[in-house]
């Protein structure tokens, strides 16, 4: 899980980032933050933030939706079981070596 993803939403500020890894895990597009595509462009980008900073209804919306999900999402429960599952995958790559 990335940290600094998890980190934000917590704090009710809503990510925009790209589709990698676990993020879309945690962030939703148009619900708690903003998926943009992997490549996209940096004129792409000031779209989105544009679009955000003219929508200050939308930009409270996902600021309160990030923060929500935060509470009801990363729990401590939930970073045990990932860094237990991380563990695990780690000792069983060792293991066939």
């Amino acid at each position: 899980m990335p940290q600094v993803v998890a980190e934000a939403l917590s704090t009710g500020l809503p990510v925009m980032t790209t589709p990698v890894g676990d993020i879309p895990d945690l962030v939703r597009h148009r619900e708690n933050g903003w998926l943009m595509p992997e490549h996209a462009a940096a004129e792409e980008w000031a779209v989105a933030i544009q679009t955000l900073l003219d929508n200050p209804d939308k930009l409270a919306m996902l600021r309160k939706n990030a923060r929500e999900f935060a509470e009801r999402t990363l729990t401590l429960e939930r970073f045990q079981q990932g860094f237990r599952s991380g563990i695990e995958t780690l000792l069983a790559d060792t293991s066939r070596h």
